[in-house]
């Protein structure tokens, strides 16, 4: 006894082995009852491959010409290599808080006029003057690691000069 088998494109990503717009082979009962139901999937036609099959075409085409554009970046980011930011200390030489993601984002943003979201930036903790490498992540495989140069601001420390 066969079971029969019926043959679905993804509509949406189910793991890693399966990808949106993948087209898979599963059993009649898991596409009729779960797959199609919950607009996972949907039967795969003749008309509907081929529909498929130029969206994925222009898919990749904008997914290269957006490859193009955050190389471009990178090569721009990587010829500034070094930013320089200052914080007020306290007597003590610690810094008031620290220096985070999206203290960075406005810190490039001024200087360089480019928006990075601070979800794509990783960055030490910082509570210190000193050099830190920051990681940009623009795409999954395009990172930039750029240097932060922190130095102190120094306020009105008070000495006593008794």
């Amino acid at each position: 006894m066969t079971k029969k088998k019926v043959k679905v494109i993804l509509h949406k990503t189910i793991g890693p082995s399966m990808q949106k717009g993948d087209i898979i082979e599963t059993a009649c009962g898991y596409a009729r009852n779960y797959l199609l139901p919950n607009q996972i999937a949907f039967l795969a036609t003749k008309d509907k491959i081929k529909q498929f099959s130029k969206y994925k075409e222009i898919q990749i085409q904008k997914i290269s010409k957006q490859q193009d554009k955050l190389n471009s970046l990178k090569n721009y980011l990587e010829q500034i290599q070094k930013f320089s930011a200052r914080k007020k200390i306290n007597q003590h030489y610690k810094f008031f808080g620290s220096i985070t993601p999206k203290d960075i984002t406005q810190l490039i943003k001024y200087s360089t006029n480019i928006t990075i979201d601070r979800k794509q930036i990783k960055v030490p903790q910082i509570r210190q003057a000193g050099y830190y490498p920051v990681q940009i992540k623009l795409l999954q495989n395009i990172t930039v690691i750029l240097w932060l140069q922190v130095l102190p601001l120094f306020t009105d420390i008070k000495h006593n000069n008794s």
